[in-house]
């Protein structure tokens, strides 16, 4: 993530509080995606910011900020403590520190190829090749693949002496097919998102999948019509 050291903003955190917890989440997302033969995007964006959680008065509140220093940090807060107390006159329930008990460990998406042994250019390499391999036929008049990576890592410390690390690969791919004959329209698509690496595209995966897409939205085009008589249940 980054050099900020999440345990001393907590500790610099000063409120009348019964507990406070920090969690810092860092979400970056990148999108390559080819349609009709042509590259549609190339985008990388990132989220970066931390959430404070305070219990007072038996009441729970949050408060986030993306400015990653300690007097944003201990304004934040200040703003979750001044409204967990003003919930306790509504207040359905009186929560103590029971509700949050201390946690210890990491986690860590499992896989077989990380991010960085694909290249922007390789990957969008493979998409127009999915791309092609979908147009199986002259009938096929769209296509268009996907592919959509989610790196999120968070960590999580607390006043009570919970530490977190969490760092979680999310990969999404989508390889769609519209097919026409006369008047007849067919779509047909295959994806899916797993906590998976770089593997789910491999070139021969890939391949075997937009093809398969492409062949079955030729497919239903003589596909028998859903039923359109009344019957009784």
């Amino acid at each position: 993530m980054s050099n900020f050291n999440l345990q001393k903003a907590l500790s610099a955190i000063d409120i009348n509080a019964d507990w406070v917890g920090l969690r810092e989440v860092k979400e970056t997302t990148t999108y390559r995606v080819v349609r009709d033969g042509n590259p549609q995007k190339n985008s990388k964006n990132t989220d970066h910011g931390v959430m404070v959680e305070v219990l007072a008065d038996g009441q729970f509140s949050y408060y986030g900020c993306n400015n990653l220093n300690h007097n944003n940090i201990q304004i934040a807060a200040e703003k979750a403590l001044s409204q967990a107390k003003a919930a306790t006159k509504n207040s359905l329930f009186h929560f103590t520190e029971e509700a949050r008990p201390a946690t210890k460990g990491s986690f860590q998406t499992s896989y077989k190829k990380s991010v960085d042994e694909l290249s922007a250019g390789q990957l969008n390499e493979i998409m127009l090749k999915a791309y092609n391999q979908i147009k199986v036929s002259d009938q096929i008049v769209s296509a268009h693949a996907m592919a959509m990576i989610i790196e999120t890592e968070c960590k999580f410390v607390s006043s009570n002496g919970s530490d977190l690390d969490q760092n979680f690969l999310m990969v999404q791919s989508d390889y769609s097919a519209m097919a026409n004959k006369n008047d007849i329209y067919q779509r047909r698509t295959n994806n899916h998102c797993l906590q998976i690496g770089m593997e789910d595209f491999d070139e021969d995966l890939v391949l075997s999948r937009a093809q398969l897409v492409g062949e079955q939205a030729i497919e239903l085009l003589d596909a028998e019509d859903c039923p359109t008589e009344i019957t009784n249940l």
